[in-house]
This record gives structure tokens, C-alpha cells and sequence, in this order.
């Protein structure tokens, strides 16, 4: 099984979406269609290093309602561990969210880009938000779409111990103390601050 550790703004897929995103610059292209594949190419990439398989426009019900994302993660069980949504430059990120989140698309672990910005929702709460042209916050957004699952269990656990952790950096002292006895991905993932501080900055939802 591949090892699930950080990804970092150096990171080979992180590099070659800003690659993808120059060249289509250079040729002028500006439209959703295009620039959605180099954020597709750059999730699929990384999914597999955390065996998870980037499937795009697969349907799905919510609320009672088919629903369409972009792209769902799904792990080695078929299940689904996020969603993924792109929406065009011209169009304003929030409003297209506003409209997405009526029609029912999920949001426990939901990416909204625009190429520009990125949106992660996380149990139907916003998590981050983010400027793409920083390779640093990029990665961010990554490891937080990624390890949801991880850090969501642990929250309720200090939550049900009555461990309350509003701080970014203290929760980073909480994990890297735990870490020890922790599988490696976790131990990857305490390993430094980068990419927990930047989305633990509000508390988890239970």
C-alpha cells in the first residue's frame, strides 16, 4: 500500500498543475473545460499515494436528489472519501457554491475551485480557503482534503476526553505528543506544523 504522507508545494503533481496551467496561458485558454484538467490531473496523482482512485462525473444521491460532482474520491472499498467541483473564472466561486449546495451536492469533504481560489468544506462548514497561486497553501488545502478522516476522529476523541482545542498550534503540540503511538501516516502528518495549522484554525464539527 502506498505511504500517506504530506504533500509538499514541491511536490511532483503540485509542480507539474502550474506547468498545465502556464502552458494554457501561453495559449490563451481560459475556459472551465480546460483549466479544470490540470486541478483533475494534479488530485489524481495524489490520490493514488493515499490508494484512493479519482473518479470523474460519477452520479450520486443526496438528499434524495442525483447529483453530479466533478470528480469523487473513492478508497480501495468504493467508498467515497471527497468530492471535487470546478467552476469557470468567469463565474463567482461563492454564488456557484451557494447554487451547488441547493441542488444537494455533498459537503463533508468537498473541494470548490475556480483555479483562482480554493474552498474546502468540511461537515458542511468551511474549513479553508485558499489562493491556488501559492504552492504552500495549495499543498494545504491537499492535506486537509486527504487526512479529513484522520483528524476528524481525533477531534472527537478529545472532545469526548473534555479536551477542548480551539488553537491551531496547540492541537499541532496535541498531535505531535500522540504521534508516538499513532500509525505512520499519522506520525507523517505530525511530523510539522505545515498543513495543520492552516485548516485547524475553527474547531471540527462532531
Amino acid at each position: 500500500m502506498p505511504r500517506a504522507g504530506l504533500i509538499k508545494p514541491t511536490h511532483k503533481a503540485v509542480q507539474l498543475y502550474y506547468q498545465i496551467l502556464q502552458s494554457f496561458d501561453h495559449q490563451h485558454v481560459t475556459h472551465e473545460g480546460a483549466l479544470r484538467s490540470a486541478f483533475q490531473t494534479m488530485l489524481a496523482d495524489t490520490a493514488r499515494t493515499h490508494s484512493w482512485t479519482l473518479v470523474p462525473e460519477l452520479a450520486t444521491k443526496a438528499g434524495g436528489k442525483r447529483v453530479v460532482p466533478d470528480g469523487t474520491m473513492r478508497d480501495q472499498n468504493s467508498l467515497p472519501r471527497g468530492y471535487w467541483e470546478a467552476k469557470d473564472t468567469g463565474d463567482d466561486l461563492d454564488t456557484e457554491i451557494t447554487k451547488k449546495s441547493k441542488l444537494g451536492y455533498p459537503l463533508t469533504n468537498t473541494i470548490f475551485e475556480d483555479t483562482r481560489e480554493a474552498v474546502l468544506f468540511q461537515n458542511k462548514s468551511v474549513i479553508m480557503r485558499v489562493q491556488l497561486t501559492d504552492p504552500r497553501k495549495l499543498a494545504g488545502v491537499l492535506n486537509a482534503f486527504r487526512h479529513h478522516g484522520v483528524l476528524r476522529k481525533l477531534a472527537n476523541v478529545l472532545q469526548a476526553t473534555g479536551l477542548v482545542v480551539l488553537n491551531a498550534f496547540r492541537l499541532y503540540e496535541v498531535l505531535r505528543d500522540l504521534a508516538s503511538a499513532k500509525p505512520h501516516h499519522l506520525r507523517d502528518l505530525c511530523s510539522t506544523p505545515f498543513g495543520i495549522t492552516e485548516f485547524l484554525r475553527a474547531p471540527i464539527a462532531a
